[in-house]
């Protein structure tokens, strides 16, 4: 199932790249369609249209594939840390 549309790209960042690989500083990560198509230096990116999404990693960290896996269902109502000290138990 196609999630996404278009080309996005982000650069201006050290890519980690998770294969236990250097780091690679200046860095592109190019996104076509929801699918990671090129992951590495700037230098052999390839080229892009006009129609680009482009983010500003800022001189950060770039980590393709990452998700949030850490999920509380039972939590709710919470709007920041404290609540949860005031409605739940530590156990």
């Amino acid at each position: 199932m196609q999630s996404a549309q278009g080309t996005t790209r982000i650069a201006n960042g050290q890519l980690i790249d998770g294969t236990g690989a250097a780091p690679v500083a200046d860095a592109v990560v190019q996104i076509e369609n929801g699918r990671i198509t090129y992951a590495g230096a700037a230098l052999d990116a390839p080229p892009v249209g006009p129609q680009v999404e482009a983010i500003d990693a800022n001189g950060g960290t770039i980590l393709p594939g990452l998700v949030e896996a850490h999920f509380h269902p039972t939590y709710f109502n919470v709007a920041a840390l404290e609540d949860l000290d005031i409605k739940y138990p530590v156990e």
